[in-house]
């Protein structure tokens, strides 16, 4: 069949409008026009001066460039033809068409087969890490996709450490959080797919970041995982300009797999703002597509639970040894001490630090002369899986009344999560904010304004335990109401948090300290010492109360407040869509008790 002839049968065809075409092109309709337009960035990806924004313009000039088989450059791969380029296009082809390899100028595709002999690809995952706040690229998470050489993965059984991970991540120029959140806001930073063998990802989040990895198992035909793969293939040749809360690590995982199988259609149900955990939940929901969903404990995880089976002698003998870096007669105290050290120096021995490396050694030996002990299972706690949780996006309406206002405030949240929020599937130490605005309207005073807008707000409590000395910790960016103006300001601090009644990676009840300051643009300078607690009184119930005691500086006059503020809420959750609370705040001039309630989607 020559290009005439196929030219002629695609157009008969429509083949432009075929779902799986637009797909694999990346095409989206913009709201506004309605008109296509491709999301790849890089000029490689397209063969038509318009198939950004033309499929069928660049249909044709894909087949055209098929039959020419000219090599081309890319900055990440080595020069090919695009037939090798695109293999899942080929394909696409060959199977509406009729399109051999015979009609085409001979070709070895030499760099894309050896690729694809190392990836032997059989079925696929979907992989969670959970969420990270000590890195911003990490803040909400991250998701990637394992490619594995073998179709079922029961019990861990298949060597999972050997597949290959695809990834797709921002390229900043900076570790800055201030910088990295500005590129990844404007779409500055470029976005590019890697595969790596899993076993380093593992290493990564697992081991050094002490991530839980959540595994979904999908039920992917053999056609559509080998159209995956030709897939990632083909867009490791492009780059994405990278967005945080659109373009993400996560959204473009579900273009690809919506690329290999159309029927999914899992970026059709996807809000135009989308975070990791929302298309983890969007997966999961998908009817038949998660097979099986499996666990794999971080370090810090899997010591966690040792510890839970040493008794009070175990545990002074695991101090000790870890102290005085001395062997132990029993076999519990030694497994947990080298999982302790496999995470605290894991980096150490990586390097292959002779200190560390010898230490360990040391232990192994006393082990091995020990009997083995059953295998230890980590099983996740109840709910903890990140698709149970709660939706990102958050819009509430809250009441407040005192002596002589009636105030009511909307608010919107595009995401995350507080500390009061239902805790399943989310960290319980942890409140994550992204563009939370709340609006203000006094019924006496006729007046409705902008009360707050916070680009983001972090806390991570990290309880002291006998083991982890961790700091807490407190950032907080955006504009707020103080005195008569509206603000930019930067918030932050360092504290402690203590765990006073917990079960295993389940705090109950929580209270934490933290020495706070607050800079504004119009020269007022706040420090405030303050205690907050978080008791969770039942799965959907949650108490959350702070107080605090601040000093305000006015640096342009030279003049100094004090005053005490607090807020008591009581949250009620009766399923993941909705909340009510009840609550009281107070401040130097307001005292209010409150209601409200809350929509999650």
């Amino acid at each position: 069949m020559n290009l005439d002839e196929t030219l002629d049968k695609a157009k008969s065809l429509k083949l432009w409008q075929n779902p799986q075409w637009l797909r694999l092109l990346h095409y989206h309709k913009s709201f506004w026009t309605r008109s296509y337009q491709g999301q790849p960035d890089g000029p490689e990806f397209y063969f038509s001066s318009d198939g950004k924004t033309d499929p069928e313009s660049e249909m044709i000039a894909t087949l055209k460039s098929f039959y020419e088989a000219k090599e081309r450059t890319f900055p990440n791969q080595l020069p090919q033809t695009p037939r090798c380029q695109f293999p899942a296009r080929f394909h696409f082809f060959a199977k509406y068409l009729g399109l051999k390899d015979s009609d085409l100028p001979k070709q070895d595709c030499a760099a894309f087969k050896e690729w694809y002999r190392k990836i032997l690809p059989k079925s696929a995952t979907l992989v969670f890490s959970s969420y990270y706040l000590n890195n911003p690229s990490s803040t909400f998470g991250h998701s990637l996709i394992r490619l594995n050489k073998t179709e079922h993965s029961e019990n861990n059984e298949r060597h999972q450490l050997l597949d290959y991970g695809i990834n797709f991540a921002a390229t900043m120029r900076s570790t800055n959080p201030i910088i990295y959140s500005f590129d990844g806001f404007f779409g500055f930073a470029k976005g590019i797919f890697t595969s790596i063998p899993y076993y380093y990802k593992v290493r990564e989040y697992n081991d050094f970041e002490t991530r839980d990895l959540w595994e979904y198992d999908l039920n992917l035909t053999a056609e559509e995982v080998q159209t995956l793969t030709e897939h990632f293939w083909e867009l490791g040749s492009t780059y994405f300009d990278y967005f945080y809360l659109t373009e993400n690590c996560s959204f473009h995982m579900m273009t690809a797999l919506d690329a290999a199988a159309p029927r999914l259609n899992i970026t059709d149900r996807l809000l135009d703002w989308v975070i990791p955990a929302d298309t983890v939940k969007a997966t999961y929901q998908t009817e038949g597509l998660v097979k099986r969903v499996h666990y794999r404990p971080s370090l810090w995880t899997q010591f966690q639970a040792r510890l839970k089976i040493l008794d009070s002698e175990q545990t002074d003998d695991l101090e000790r040894i870890l102290r005085s870096k001395e062997a132990s007669k029993s076999s519990l105290v030694l497994d947990a001490a080298m999982d302790f050290i496999d995470y605290k120096y894991g980096k150490e021995l990586l390097k292959e630090n002779k200190e560390f490396l010898g230490w360990k050694q040391n232990l192994l030996v006393a082990r091995a002369k020990l009997p083995s002990e059953k295998a230890l299972e980590v099983k996740p706690q109840k709910l903890t899986a990140p698709h149970v949780g709660h939706p990102s996006v958050r819009i509430g309406l809250e009441y407040f009344n005192s002596k002589n206002l009636h105030i009511w405030e909307p608010n919107i949240r595009f995401a995350l999560h507080d500390l009061a929020d239902p805790v399943q599937g989310y960290p319980a130490y942890a409140k994550i904010e992204f563009l939370h605005f709340r609006f203000r309207y006094a019924e006496e005073l006729d007046q409705f304004l902008l009360d707050k807008a916070l680009l983001f707000s972090l806390d991570s409590l990290s309880a002291i335990e006998r083991f982890q000395k961790s700091m807490s910790w407190r950032a907080e960016v955006g504009f707020e109401r103080f005195k008569t103006d509206f603000p930019f300001f930067l918030r932050g601090g360092p504290g402690v948090t203590l765990n006073y009644i917990s079960s295993f990676n389940n705090p109950s009840f929580i209270q934490y300290f933290l020495v706070e300051g607050t800079i504004y643009t119009n020269q007022n300078l706040v420090l405030t010492p303050l205690s907050g607690i978080r008791f969770q009184i039942e799965e959907n119930l949650i108490f959350h109360g702070e107080f605090r005691l601040s000093t305000a500086y006015d640096l342009g006059n030279s003049r100094e407040q004090f005053f005490r503020e607090g807020n008591v809420r009581l949250r009620y959750a009766p399923d993941w869509n909705f909340a009510y609370e009840l609550g009281h705040q107070w401040t130097p001039t307001e005292n209010l008790i409150r209601a409200g309630m809350y929509f999650y989607f």
